[in-house]
């Protein structure tokens, strides 16, 4: 098997600050997670995280005008990228230098008067706004500068938080925090001085225009809405003759030779957010909404310029929905539409959709992304990750679940396709979850808790039908709890067995009964991991922080179970334990920077790898070693990580090289003094202007802390570290559960929801000078059907695939199947049933086509009946070690047998169950049919 694995999804964190942003059409959403994008296909319930990688973590994102296929992407250093939205691959980046960028906003027209239809860039940076031109829509060579600064506005006393371009592109609003609006006027190319716009009390969350360049509006963070109207020195000299329009702001205007003629507003309404305290004065007759309770502030808002909508996030975890009217009477409230609780904590940031009719609200507090249709009253999202930090995962079989466990007790299942949560559990343990553990044969899940409980999880009922404990808690007669660190669970689902960190002993249950069997000692220190193993998966492996591991084999003959103690050299502590998958090796990673492979048979040391020095190049300082270690599902390949080190080391088991290094990058900790040191100031200064005396202190306790030569700026975050990994048994995809920003999972090129936006890689088989999509097209065309079929496999790519396969006439069917090396079945497998059923765990598109579900559903079927009737025996030859893949001395028998039974199992369940899906669904069509066509018969013999 060849290690192709990149990211594809971050789990457990589905926000973590900026601003959500949906597409033009409504149905996609982009959420920053740290310093990477999730996207979140609402209407096809799939999410997927783009390669794309920021420096820090990401403040602002926009969609770059008129198609929006591009991403404009800032993190909070003021680092910008431009992002292609489907790929996720970063085309150009520049900096945006002045300060921390807040907003940006791009204008809804090109510039006026330039011929390569560029369009207007306004980034609030610092206490400025700066001004951007685009690059040409129609250039089609590469620029040296896509994006050319034109001009810096300045004015505020204070950051600007927001901006907005009017609808002709020639006006722009800008608020700030110091509780003031700018009106800048674009006219040819040059700005003129601001006019000053004041009347909020606090800092402005929002600005937008209305429906044209008269009308806009402004929220700020007290919940007041202000409406204002607009005359233009053009049109107020055409109505009413004036030639001169006081103004408030006293600063000179520039030098640009324009005249000092600047737009008039008048406030037409200002009124106060308001909220119902409670349902039954909502639904009362003959009652206005209350307002805000005491402490709850307006923390972002978005406005629907089309439906003139205005959508703003409380500080309470609330959202509100208001209709805006323009010409309303003095003093008239806002007429509410909606209010939703979205998440227990304050609102980051609120999103209208094009359509008007969803609302995307997030909060970072809490890792919680919700999409509610407000006309409906339903949820077309909500998403939430673990309250604590994630620290166990477990693999289901088929390898389409994964299972997470975390430190707040919860125990949550992900779809490794659509990358959702699909169901959670909050009561099953009191206690933080440390392992978890699926049984192959039956899918139960069990559970290992600090709180001396260990929760078996029936997961075709969805409900934890047994609570294992210790003997002495089981009995009464103490009332000792044992702390449980590890859990493993037999193939077959009947033995459960768990490790406890005090006292140093291993418990093993009878499922079926909840009893206790046997209670294992023998360890001098607690134990850290467990794994089955062996021939009949009766082989228990226990490590342990005496520096040692014991294998205790469970189906021995006699009344006590034997032990055979496998003994480190330097005696350090033993961290974790995995069996190889034919179960006659295992792999105990060690405190003292080593991995070590043993053989269970002998009892023998087979090899020693030392990884200190590559977990020192992750990053390790303190704990230079690796705390967790797996095999893959072939057993080529070790997967470690963990102690200090921020990156995930794969090595070659036979040569113990390393062969990939994945780095766990995270915004949220690669905050640099500078950075910390500036976000302290900022607080500081918002503690100061919103009269906090705590937040104050607070921050400016920081800033001492953080001067030159203090000693607590040599580590000012905690490291990202790995608490667990774990490899797919259908060698799909693996995944790790890092301490701060949940679960990374990688797979192969093409998998899961990535499969219907990304290209697929260019992966060949038995490439040759003649594997050519020249030579498909010229076989294609003297009807050589098998010789097509053949080279589009060997070059694997998708497109080639499908069209010499839809090429095949019916009548050819048999003979060109019979003829197709079986090497090549698994892939064919895995696309017919694609065809059949929508995308499946494997690479669907290329960078020309979408593998889509087709409605030749005979044609393929066909396919899939002369396939298996000519390669079935050779399935079979291949479940036993032989058959398709011919063994070398480098890789014998049981290794590279079972490495190709992986991958043909994986087309083959993947086929069953959309054959199966395909059964339940004309089953009873066909029943249906069936009974009305008897009854028909019946009333005509009548």
């Amino acid at each position: 098997m060849v290690w192709n694995y990149q990211l594809t999804n971050i789990w457990g964190a589905s926000y973590t600050g900026g601003n959500v942003l949906f597409t033009l059409d409504g149905k996609t959403l982009w959420s920053p997670v740290g310093n990477r994008l999730n996207v979140v296909h609402l209407t096809e319930a799939q999410a997927h995280t783009l390669p794309f990688t920021a420096r820090s973590p990401l403040e602002c994102v926009a969609l770059v005008p008129p198609h929006g296929r591009l991403l404009f992407a800032v993190d909070v250093d003021g680092y910008a990228s431009v992002v292609h939205a489907e790929h996720g691959m970063a085309l150009h980046r520049f900096r945006l230098k002045g300060g921390r960028v807040r907003a940006v906003a791009f204008s809804p027209v090109p510039v006026v008067g330039d011929e390569a239809d560029r369009y207007w860039l306004a980034a609030a940076v610092g206490r400025t706004v700066q001004i951007w031109r685009t690059p040409s829509v129609h250039h089609i060579y590469p620029e040296y500068a896509p994006f050319m600064r034109d001009k810096v506005l300045t004015g505020h006393a204070d950051d600007v938080t927001c901006v907005a371009w009017s609808p002709s592109g020639r006006r722009l609003l800008s608020g700030s925090r110091d509780r003031s609006v700018r009106l800048f006027t674009v006219v040819h190319g040059t700005h003129e001085m601001a006019t000053v716009i004041r009347g909020h009390r606090e800092r402005v969350v929002l600005v937008a225009f209305g429906g044209c360049d008269e009308e806009a509006l402004s929220v700020s963070r007290d919940g007041t809405v202000a409406i204002w109207n607009v005359e233009y020195p053009e049109d107020a000299a055409e109505e009413a003759g004036t030639t001169d329009v006081p103004s408030e702001d006293e600063q000179p205007a520039a030098a640009l030779d324009l005249p000092n003629k600047k737009p008039v507003v008048r406030c037409r309404n200002k009124v106060n957010v308001r909220v119902s305290s409670s349902d039954a004065e909502a639904t009362a007759e003959n009652s206005t909404p209350a307002p805000l309770p005491p402490g709850t502030q307006v923390r972002c808002a978005d406005y629907h310029r089309a439906k003139r909508l205005l959508a703003v996030g409380l500080s309470s975890g609330a959202f509100a929905l208001f209709a805006i009217d323009f010409n309303p009477s003095p003093g008239a409230p806002l007429q509410r539409l909606c209010l939703m609780s979205a998440a227990p904590q304050l609102l980051r940031t609120v999103a209208i959709n094009a359509g008007g009719d969803w609302i995307a609200a997030a909060s970072a507090t809490v890792a919680t992304l919700v999409v509610w249709e407000w006309p409906g009253e339903k949820y077309v999202l909500k998403q939430q990750g673990h309250a604590r930090e994630m620290s166990a995962l477990a693999y289901a079989p088929d390898g389409a679940v994964v299972a997470t466990g975390g430190d707040d007790g919860r125990i949550k299942l992900w779809s490794t396709v659509s990358g959702f949560c699909a169901l959670t559990w909050d009561d099953v343990h009191t206690g933080a979850v440390t392992d978890l553990a699926f049984a192959a044969h039956t899918g139960l899940l069990c559970s290992a808790s600090l709180d001396g409980t260990v929760r078996v999880i029936d997961l075709k009922r969805y409900r934890a039908f047994r609570r294992l404990q210790a003997p002495a808690a089981d009995s009464g007669s103490s009332g000792l709890s044992y702390p449980f660190t590890c859990v493993a669970v037999h193939d077959s689902g009947e033995l459960v067995c768990a490790g406890a960190r005090d006292p140093f002993v291993v418990c093993v249950w009878q499922v079926r009964t909840g009893k206790v069997l046997e209670v294992l000692s023998g360890h001098e220190g607690p134990i850290t991991a467990l794994s089955l193993g062996g021939a009949h998966g009766g082989l228990l492996a226990s490590a342990s922080w005496d520096g040692t591991v014991r294998l205790w084999n469970l189906f021995a003959a006699g009344s006590r179970v034997d032990c055979q103690v496998l003994a480190h050299p330097q005696r350090r502590e033993v961290l974790d334990v995995a069996f190889h998958p034919d179960g006659r090796q295992l792999v105990s990673a060690v405190a003292d920077g080593t991995l070590v492979l043993w053989d269970t048979h002998e009892a023998e040391v087979m090899a020693t790898v030392d990884v200190r020095r590559d977990a020192r190049q992750a990053g390790a300082r303190d704990a230079v070693y690796f705390s967790r270690v797996a095999y893959s599902a072939d057993g080529e390949y070790l997967v470690a990580g963990g102690g200090d080190a921020s990156a995930v080391c794969v090595y070659a088991a036979a040569t113990q090289q390393r062969v990939a290094q994945y780095p766990l990058t995270s915004g949220s900790n690669n905050s640099n003094h500078d950075n910390i040191r500036n976000g302290a100031a900022e607080r500081e200064r918002e503690a100061e202007a919103e009269g906090d005396v705590v937040a104050l202190r607070e921050a400016r306790r920081t800033l001492h802390t953080l001067l030159p030569g203090a000693r607590s700026t040599r580590r000012t975050t905690s490291p990202l570290r790995v608490r667990h990994l774990a490899c797919c048994r259908t060698a799909q995809t693996w995944a790790v559960v890092t301490d701060t920003d949940g679960l990374f999972l990688y797979a192969q090129a093409g998998w899961g929801a990535r499969a219907t936006t990304a290209a697929a890689a260019f992966d060949p088989q038995q490439l040759d000078v003649d594997v050519t999509p020249a030579a498909v097209q010229q076989a294609l065309v003297r009807r050589e059907w098998a010789t097509a079929l053949r080279v589009a496999l060997r070059l694997n790519e998708t497109f080639y695939v499908e069209r010499a396969l839809e090429a095949v006439p019916v009548d050819a069917i048999d003979p060109v199947a019979r003829a197709l090396p079986t090497a090549f079945l698994p892939p064919l497998l895995r696309l017919l049933a694609r065809r059949l059923g929508g995308p499946v765990g494997a690479a669907t598109t290329t960078t020309t086509t979408t593998t889509t579900r087709s409605p030749r559903w005979e044609y393929h079927l066909r396919w899939c009946e002369r396939l298996l009737t000519h390669h079935g025996h050779a399935c079979c030859r291949n479940a036993t070690g032989g058959g398709i893949v011919r063994p070398t001395a480098a890789y014998p028998r049981h290794r590279r047998g079972a490495a190709h039974n992986l991958t043909l199992d994986a087309a083959l369940i993947a086929l069953q169950r959309v054959l199966q899906r395909y059964r339940d669904t004309l089953q009873p069509l066909c029943d249906q049919n069936r009974y009305l066509l008897r009854v028909c018969t019946d009333d005509a013999v009548r």
